[in-house]
């Protein structure tokens, strides 16, 4: 940030979850939020936000409900967990559903069945998760709204990831580096891998391939 490098936070939790993190690491940054559902300039500006359905979202919870799994989303009010919905939290505006199993089968049955409703995206960021947002909302499609606004080419970006749900921005940008942890299909999409996790993958990609 220092060097002039615009830093985004970008991760499939929602705001509530990844609180602590934005704040700590970066502060007064851009963030991306829930895939893509929620893009915020800085802290205090959001800059947008893209709503599921009513209906899907009410599919998503009746499906959660009728494999056995665990059923959670975020909507205007924040994180709302897996108890009894009612219409007028149906009406309060969502833009992430999740649906957790713990066999990963089942998990990748329901990925595909929601996968061919309309008007959803669909990916995950674990293997027993299912994640539900709005048409179009990506991590990548939102890394590319925030471009527009920062007057930035795609091919300028280094992106850094290790799930499902970023494979389709590591494709896109100029640079995609792939976790060492990452699953092999991400490392696949990757221009390049750096270290995992646990050896400050992040932080050593920074150093070899964007400072």
């Amino acid at each position: 940030m220092e060097a002039g490098v615009v830093v985004v936070c970008a991760t499939g939790r929602g705001r509530p979850k990844a609180q602590d993190l934005w704040d700590s690491v970066f502060s007064g940054s851009p963030a991306i939020f829930a895939n893509g559902g929620e893009i915020w300039l800085d802290p205090a500006t959001l800059l947008e936000r893209r709503y599921m359905e009513t209906d899907c979202v009410r599919r998503v919870y009746e499906l959660a409900a009728e494999v056995g799994g665990a059923f959670w989303g975020y909507n205007d009010e924040g994180l709302v967990h897996g108890h009894e919905l009612n219409l007028d939290q149906l009406e309060g505006g969502w833009y992430k559903c999740v649906v957790f199993h713990p066999d990963p089968t089942t998990t990748e049955a329901v990925r595909e069945l929601v996968a061919a409703w309309a008007g959803v995206s669909v990916t995950s960021s674990h293997p027993r998760i299912a994640e539900i947002g709005a048409r179009g909302v990506s991590k990548r499609a939102a890394v590319e709204r925030l471009c527009r606004e920062f007057s930035v080419s795609m091919e300028d970006v280094m992106a850094v990831g290790d799930s499902q749900n970023d494979i389709d921005l590591l494709q896109a940008a100029g640079l995609g580096v792939a976790m060492g942890n990452a699953l092999p299909e991400v490392k696949a999409a990757a221009d390049r891998v750096t270290k995992s996790n646990r050896a400050n993958g992040v932080a050593w990609a920074i150093r070899k391939f964007l400072l």
